[in-house]
């Protein structure tokens, strides 16, 4: 017979309903957030001029919009530490907002949330034309120090327009309001804004105009080399990103995965970002089929003429179409390109809209890639204008690398 164990404290034996009577009142079970009121304050604000109810024209409008709400203007709201006017800058385009914010809290422009980001980079990247056009219109001529602030991977804001595609009109409206500082700033990858604008993929009519444009303000980046691929000139970057589009382009049309040969694991692949994941010295596999000799001389096959801006005939230059006799280095085109397979496409229109667009851009990238070149030559002359020229050994470096005969 086994003994039930005593209880080390003595208990009533008598059980009565009484005792489990519960007179406490019950907590809740489920958590209630707590408030904020600049989040709220904010909300109704972006609520009122994304639904036009959020009226400013008027001195005695605005008068009552900073009675009501002056105590949260200079605030911060959850969940990432924004100000208004980030919230202005990512979610409505209401320009008398904007210029009031401005005008009145204007220190909150340089304001960081907690992603790194200021209202203009913000704006930048959402492409608020309506908000960019106010700041225009409110700070013409003082946009520089905001657009030198660097922000998520190191980038300012001429990088932000650049990467994120900005509008041609809205692009050309910030790099004029640049510094030359700001236009040869470098990202995380040792990237400037130049960099990113003539990536292969981005190559356009409209891109090529602000190419130009940022040549023109800021040329002193065609001296920046990047890091990451690593030691690119901007002309280089131009070439290696080329070869990489056509390279990519070429695995989509042929079946057996491989293009002209090459395996797909002999260079990098190509970065939704625009930069390029670097894998050997310059991002590019050692021993493919991708790495050929370089023909030396900095002018290669272009007269003096062409150099200076005008063909044998005197009018302006036309691109040429040198295939891939360099590897990457050399000018990308869609010869380079094989054929599709055999065999009738699944969706006709779609593959011919492709090539058409394929097409376009391989030419506009071919002028863009002439535009570096010629402007980096011409810059090798002295000239009235040009009194302290490149040296041609650097231009050598700018359009072949530094791994030219163990030169550098």
């Amino acid at each position: 017979m086994v003994l039930a164990p005593k209880s080390p404290v003595a208990v009533d034996a008598y059980d009565s309903d009484d005792d489990y009577k519960d007179s406490s009142t019950p907590e809740p079970t489920s958590f209630t957030a707590q408030k904020h009121p600049a989040k709220e304050a904010f909300d109704q604000i972006i609520k009122d001029a994304q639904d036009n109810r959020l009226i400013l024209s008027k001195k005695t409008d605005r008068d009552n919009f900073a009675k009501k709400y002056r105590e949260h203007l200079d605030g911060r709201a959850p969940p990432e530490n924004q100000t208004l006017l980030h919230l202005v800058a990512n979610n409505v385009g209401h320009r008398p907002l904007t210029k009031y914010l401005i005008k009145y809290h204007g220190h909150l422009l340089g304001a960081k949330d907690d992603s790194n980001k200021t209202p203009l980079y913000i704006a930048i990247v959402r492409k608020n034309v309506n908000f960019l056009a106010a700041i225009h219109e409110t700070l013409a001529g003082r946009l520089r120090a905001l657009l030198d602030i660097k922000c998520e991977h190191s980038r300012n804001g001429i990088h932000a327009a650049i990467f994120h595609g900005l509008d041609e009109a809205s692009t050309l409206a910030l790099i004029a309001e640049a510094s030359e500082e700001t236009l040869c700033a470098k990202d995380q990858d040792g990237l400037t804004p130049l960099h990113l604008a003539v990536h292969y993929t981005r190559s356009s009519e409209s891109q090529y105009r602000i190419v130009k444009d940022l040549i023109k303000k800021g040329d002193t980046a065609l001296d920046v080399f990047s890091t990451n691929p690593a030691d690119l000139s901007i002309y280089e970057y131009h070439q290696y990103t080329g070869a990489e589009a056509l390279r990519l382009r070429a695995i989509a049309t042929n079946p057996n995965g491989t293009a002209n040969g090459v395996p797909n694991s002999t260079t990098a692949a190509a970065r939704a970002d625009g930069g390029i994941a670097a894998t050997t010295r310059n991002g590019v596999a050692q021993g493919s089929a991708l790495v050929t000799p370089l023909r030396s001389g900095i002018h290669q096959s272009l007269t003096r003429r062409e150099i200076a801006g005008q063909d044998e005939a005197g009018s302006p230059p036309q691109t040429r179409n040198e295939g891939h006799s360099e590897g990457w280095r050399g000018t990308p085109t869609a010869a380079a390109v094989p054929a599709p397979g055999p065999g009738p496409s699944r969706d006709d229109e779609a593959t011919r809209k492709r090539q058409d667009r394929d097409r376009v851009r391989d030419e506009w990238a071919e002028k863009i890639g002439l535009e570096i070149k010629l402007h980096y030559l011409r810059s090798t002359f002295q000239t009235a204008v040009n009194p302290r020229p490149r040296d041609q050994l650097q231009a050598v470096r700018f359009l072949h690398g530094s791994n030219i005969n163990g030169t550098y």
